[in-house]
């Protein structure tokens, strides 16, 4: 795994479960998820910010994520 640190501006080299940083809009906030990255787009489509990972599932992405929380 990558070092403990949400990657921004990229998209990621594998395929896989990912910790992910999302928004709705600007007012609603950052929101901590999982997502699916199959090579070309996010699966679900999430506006995504940051993400890190790979995971063995979403479960474990989804966790991460909600450890690592930006707006925690």
């Amino acid at each position: 795994m990558q070092s403990n640190q949400w990657i921004t501006g990229k998209t990621p080299a594998e395929t896989g479960w990912y910790a992910v940083s999302y928004t709705w809009a600007v007012e609603e906030g950052i929101f901590p998820g999982a997502s699916y990255w199959d090579g070309s787009v996010w699966n679900p489509d999430y506006p995504i910010g940051a993400y890190y990972g790979t995971f063995q599932d979403k479960a474990s992405a989804e966790e991460w994520a909600r450890d690592h929380d930006m707006e925690a």
